[in-house]
């Protein structure tokens, strides 16, 4: 596979994607069409349950923040950290510890927005509040879900079902789907306006321990992926930190590492909080959502990703609010 990258994307605005897929079909994890970051366009309006997370610019245009699913009429499922932060320590400023992980204020300027191009939005629903997945741990923010309550039902679009299990490892080496509106040339980014839904495939490697591993069978195999995009000073200057990288390992249950074979694609920045996918039965199924990814300055969106997968708090979640009040 290609070369790799260092340090794992936080994700807000994220992970951009994939690659491809048959346009307006229901994917089923085989062939894909072509091997770059950005896929194929996923424009058909069968897939319309797949919009995006969208706030207004200075300018009054829409712009997009991250991807998302439409799961019943007022209720989208996405990541939770595309709503979310954590303030870092920094005594220069006051700020003498971290915080704990807190909503934004701009949660309440988003908006779910239906349609294939961002410039050209069918519908647009606003965000009424969040509920979010709190396990910590592993990657990011750790358990990486968020459920998105609408202001209005959204009544002519089908929402997608959600995995009621959590993943096997029969399922280790398949590939399965991602849908999204992330960048599609990280190293020469689009203006937002221009975003369009895309999708591809990525392989599945790993479900638990240490998802590098599954890709370099040692840690100066990694440094040395490293060193080929960045150059020896680069690995110098981050080499314990690269080497910490190599060992981190998955938060069992609630996440999953997703690569990029030689006929897939990848995500990268504002891909996150969009949707993995199965064909099952002849219906799409979600079957996780977009998290991270790793990123160094000259191999943006490169070597996969991490994904969010549906553990039990995230079932129960998901559960509680399809079921309703």
């Amino acid at each position: 596979m290609q070369g790799v990258a260092r340090k794992l994307r936080g994700v807000v605005a994220v992970v951009s994607l994939l690659s491809p897929l048959a346009c307006g079909k229901a994917p089923d994890g085989g062939t894909t069409e072509a091997d770059i970051v950005g896929g194929v366009p996923a424009d058909d309006s069968s897939l319309d349950a797949v919009g995006a997370l969208v706030y207004k610019d200075y300018a009054g245009n829409w712009t997009r923040l991250c991807s998302a699913t439409l799961i019943a009429p007022t209720v989208i499922l996405t990541a939770k950290h595309c709503a979310m932060q954590k303030i870092r320590a920094n005594p220069a400023r006051g700020i003498l510890e971290d915080s704990d992980l807190r909503l934004m204020d701009h949660y309440k300027e988003l908006s779910f927005g239906v349609g294939s191009k961002i410039s050209s939005l069918k519908d647009v629903v606003r965000v009424d509040s969040v509920e979010w997945c709190k396990i910590e741990g592993g990657y990011g923010v750790g358990c990486d879900v968020a459920v998105y309550h609408l202001a209005e039902a959204i009544v002519d679009v089908p929402p997608l079902a959600v995995r009621e299990g959590p993943l096997g490892d029969e399922l280790i080496g398949s590939r399965m789907t991602v849908i999204g509106y992330g960048e599609q040339t990280p190293t020469a980014p689009s203006a937002d306006s221009s975003r369009e839904r895309r999708q591809g495939t990525m392989t599945l490697r790993a479900l638990r321990g240490a998802p590098l591993k599954s890709v370099f069978a040692t840690v100066d195999a990694y440094l040395d992926a490293n060193r080929a995009d960045e150059g020896e000073a680069y690995v110098q200057e981050h080499d314990a930190e690269l080497r910490e990288e190599y060992e981190k390992t998955l938060l069992d249950d609630y996440e999953a590492f997703l690569s990029r074979e030689s006929d897939d694609s990848t995500t990268c920045w504002g891909d996150s909080g969009g949707p993995l996918l199965s064909n099952v039965g002849g219906a799409l199924v979600i079957q996780g959502v977009v998290s991270g990814g790793w990123d160094t300055p000259n191999a943006p969106c490169k070597i996969g990703g991490i994904f969010a997968v549906f553990g039990p708090e995230v079932r129960g979640l998901v559960g509680r609010t399809l079921q309703g009040p």
